[in-house]
């Protein structure tokens, strides 16, 4: 399996395609990852039934519809994806049907088993589009980043590997936040203070979700760096750096999060520039 570098969390939510049963797309209903944007999906789909910032979920007739976009945290500056940018649509349908029923030519995806269970998932990163069944019935459909966008927002295609490592499929869904560290973007001068804070994604609300670290437990953090002395902060979400006696040094910073469900990434990490 191909690692496409970086971030992100979900695993594997949920699917369902709206077309004739004896094909599939390879969009849903024409709304493709990295390219369609958040004005597209609310012109064909209305105001969404919940919504949480970056995340859109639409309770429809035939499915469960959860979207996900790209937001200022996560192709900020550099990216070459604009805010609003849809970069995860997973559909469950409200009624499983056989996977046969998709003519997919399996040759073309990766089968993936969890432990010994009847779960499978069939995933074509080509195309990014992964297919979740349960005795053979399709429960879960992701249409993901095809492999030709995956450089376009680096940030998000940790939403791919998550759906495609084979420890993650076959769980219940689980809402986990994406953990990204923000701090300065350019370098700074040896001795000045850095604030660096851990920005956390926020979760859909509606039930199909099992939240994680979010809300009455409240997540524990654990910051370390490779340079520097950490000021105040230690625990918080938010930390002051000083970089007193660092000159012309990268400085590797790191986050770790207690209280989150197992299946979700607890890390994270930024590097820092001083100056000469």
């Amino acid at each position: 399996m191909t690692k496409r570098a970086l971030i992100l969390v979900l695993g594997c939510l949920f699917s369902t395609l709206v077309v004739a049963r004896s094909s599939y797309a390879e969009t849903w209903r024409n709304l493709t990852p990295f390219h369609s944007t958040r004005q597209d999906v609310q012109r064909l789909l209305g105001p969404c039934t919940d919504e949480v910032e970056e995340f859109c979920y639409y309770d429809l007739t035939s499915e469960d519809v959860t979207i996900m976009f790209t937001g200022g945290k996560w192709c900020p500056d550099g990216g070459k994806l604009p805010v609003g940018t849809v970069i995860l649509i997973s559909v469950e349908p409200k009624s499983p049907f056989p996977l046969s029923d998709l003519n997919l030519d399996l040759a073309k995806f990766k089968t993936i088993q969890h432990d010994q269970s009847e779960t499978l998932c069939y995933a074509n990163e080509e195309k990014g589009i992964l297919f979740q069944t349960w005795k053979g019935k399709v429960q879960e459909i992701n249409y993901l980043a095809a492999d030709k966008d995956a450089t376009r927002c680096p940030a998000a295609t940790l939403i791919s590997d998550i759906c495609l490592d084979e420890s993650q499929c076959g769980q219940r869904p689980v809402a986990c936040p994406i953990i990204k560290l923000v701090g300065p973007t350019e370098s700074v001068d040896p001795g000045s203070s850095v604030k660096i804070e851990a920005a956390l994604s926020p979760v859909p609300k509606h039930s199909k979700l099992r939240h994680s670290g979010i809300g009455d437990d409240p997540l524990r953090y654990t910051w370390t760096t490779s340079g520097g002395k950490v000021l105040k902060g230690q625990g918080t979400s938010s930390i002051i750096v000083d970089t007193t006696g660092l000159k012309d040094t990268d400085v590797q910073i790191k986050v770790e999060l207690e209280g989150l469900d197992a299946l979700c990434i607890k890390e994270s990490s930024i590097t820092i520039f001083t100056r000469r």
